[in-house]
Parts: C-alpha cells; sequence; structure tokens
C-alpha cells in the first residue's frame, strides 16, 4: 500500500505499537486480525495523506542531493520497479 520497503517495515512497528496502546479498546466480539487491519490500513491511509501534502510543498524546503547504495539501486531494478507497476495496474480496491 505504501509502495516502499522501508517505510513499509516502520509503519509495521508503530503499528503493533499503536495496537498495543490500545489493545484495551479490543472487543471480542470482532476477530482480533480484523481490528488489527484496521488500524493497519487508516495508518497507511494517514502516512499517504502526509505523503501527499509534503509531495504539494516540496518546493518549500530545500533537500540535500544523496546517492544511492548499491542495495537500494539493484532492489529497485529487480523489485521495486516491477511490483508497483503490478500493483499499479490494480484497482485500489485490489489493492487493499
Amino acid at each position: 500500500m505504501l509502495g516502499n520497503k522501508h517505510e513499509a517495515e516502520d509503519a509495521v512497528q508503530d503499528i503493533f505499537v499503536r495496537a498495543y496502546e490500545k489493545l484495551h479498546l479490543y472487543k471480542p466480539n470482532v476477530l482480533f486480525s480484523s481490528w488489527l487491519y484496521k488500524i493497519a490500513y487508516h495508518y497507511c491511509l494517514n502516512l499517504i495523506r502526509k505523503r501527499n501534502i509534503h509531495q504539494k510543498f516540496k518546493w518549500w524546503f530545500t533537500h540535500e542531493l544523496t546517492t544511492e547504495s548499491a542495495e537500494e539501486t539493484v532492489g529497485k531494478s529487480l523489485f521495486d520497479e516491477p511490483l508497483h507497476s503490478a500493483l499499479k495496474q490494480l484497482s485500489v480496491e485490489e489493492r487493499n
């Protein structure tokens, strides 16, 4: 959903922390996996919204140019780009 492996790994950690903090709000009449999925889904939507806002106003910020590591370059060419293009072909519902 996020389209970035590193961002997704960070999101998973944050999602589990949030779920632990909100565990007292869990109601047993709903599957735990569904409850956890809902937390993850809304967390990712919020990240995407923040990313879009940042991109709209990125000209306000100055960014230093950095080079990619060899691992990132190979990962993008072998995995990220083909996976991203395959996911783009799916509808939003299918991706979720």
